[in-house]
């Protein structure tokens, strides 16, 4: 991961005013592709209790795939389409300003390798509600106040959700300068081509001896 690019929130909401949502409007980002394993169905699920609750809370969706009419059809019917945004496609050098204008990741994936969007999403300090894929199997972030880890269900991802907006936010943002370094020690381009590098290397002295 090229840390550079994924900038800390210094209070600038650059894509909030397009998308016309006041100060008082919770903001969840979900990057993802529109596919099964990604499961934005518990994404829409979620939001209709969120909306139960009378909390003004919009979800922006940005990722593409064969879903999204499925997705549109089951909002629709759920009674939450007017507070679903879809983004087809965002370079990754922009995708920052978009974690930036947010107030939280959602991430509800069945499975993941890596996650790159969790990184980058601490990166830029913004709250994470996620199951357990990815770097998040590891265990490094679980002392982080702004990283909650639910189940697969809407009930846990709800209150995952609600802890969050009910927390001190800005207490866990302190963080941020201490997560940064983190991140760049274990994760950074740098480090990983250091570590292929030298695993080459030991391949390379196996080989010839």
């Amino acid at each position: 991961i090229d840390t550079c690019f994924f900038k800390t929130r210094d209070g600038f909401h650059p894509f909030r005013e397009s998308l016309l949502l006041k100060d008082e409007n919770y903001l969840i980002l979900s990057i993802a592709s529109l596919s099964p394993i990604k499961n934005h169905e518990l994404k829409i699920q979620v939001l209709k209790l969120l909306n139960g609750l009378n909390l003004k809370v919009r979800l922006l969706i940005i990722g593409s795939g064969p879903l999204k009419e499925k997705l549109l059809d089951l909002a629709r019917r759920e009674g939450v389409l007017n507070y679903i945004t879809f983004i087809d496609y965002i370079p990754n050098r922009e995708i920052y300003k978009y974690m930036q204008s947010a107030d939280l990741l959602l991430h509800c994936s069945i499975n993941e390798s890596f996650c790159n969007v969790i990184i980058e999403s601490l990166l830029t300090g913004l709250p994470i509600v996620s199951t357990k894929v990815g770097v998040l199997k590891d265990g490094f972030f679980k002392d982080l106040v702004s990283v909650k880890i639910v189940d697969c269900n809407p009930n846990s991802v709800l209150k995952g959700i609600v802890d969050l907006f009910s927390s001190d936010i800005n207490n866990s943002l302190r963080q941020k300068n201490k997560i940064h370094k983190m991140i760049k020690k274990r994760y950074s381009i740098d480090i990983k081509v250091e570590n292929y590098f030298n695993e080459y290397c030991a391949l390379s002295d196996k080989r010839y001896r």
